[in-house]
């Protein structure tokens, strides 16, 4: 539905599309860079947590960090299970724990 708009000028502006009408509204009474203004406000408003695949893309990596960090805690748990410790493993998995978690502070 078209609405209209009456400007401090006296001049009636018929709204069809909203967001288009104000960024020519703007552009041409207060400027390029006022609307480049707008423009940027109104896309930060539509995504207000800045790039959500970004930001899920980020947890998936972490996600599977952890998983890998589940893996490898299980086998070191599992060598202390035998009746002969392997160092040379637990320590190998102790190794990979500690640069997954310090890769992705």
């Amino acid at each position: 539905m078209a609405r209209t708009l009456f400007l401090l000028s006296g001049k009636m502006e018929v709204v069809l599309d909203p967001e288009q009408t104000l960024k020519d509204l703007i552009g041409e009474h207060l400027g390029q860079e006022c609307e480049d203004l707008f423009i940027e406000l109104l896309e930060n408003a539509k995504d207000p947590y800045g790039h959500v695949e970004e930001m899920e893309r980020i947890a998936d990596g972490y996600l599977s960090m952890l998983r890998d960090t589940m893996d490898e805690l299980s086998g070191v748990l599992q060598e202390f299970d035998n009746p002969r410790l392997n160092r040379a493993k637990v320590h190998c998995a102790l190794q990979n724990i500690w640069k997954n978690l310090y890769g992705n502070l």
